[in-house]
């Protein structure tokens, strides 16, 4: 399935980031792209990936929004009634997030 999402590690030379409508997120190292280094599935397809130092948040569509930090599930916001679409952050541990269908922003805190 198609990637929607990719952004260069920020914290981590040489690596990519990736998500997918197939409900992935993958690590790759630009310099070796035959394999993955790793994946994590977010029970989503990933349409936003916005990275703050270690955290990844996540836009996963029908699995809501969620933050990622070492290769785990840290936190999950599923307070939207529609497609977890549009996400950043506003601070280390704040996030702003918007829905598809209802046009809803929501602020949270992890």
């Amino acid at each position: 399935m198609g990637v929607t999402s990719m952004i260069s590690d920020r914290t981590k030379d040489h690596q990519l980031i990736t998500g997918s409508y197939d409900e992935n997120i993958r690590w790759w190292d630009e310099r070796s792209l035959k394999r993955e280094l790793e994946s994590l599935n977010v029970g989503g397809g990933v349409w936003r990936i916005k990275q703050r130092k270690e955290k990844l948040l996540i836009g996963a569509m029908h699995g809501g929004f969620l933050v990622v930090e070492g290769g785990n599930v840290v936190a999950r916001y599923n307070e939207h009634e529609s497609l977890a679409y549009g996400a950043d952050w506003l601070s280390d541990s704040t996030a702003a997030t918007c829905s598809f269908y209802d046009h809803n922003l929501r602020i949270w805190t992890l």
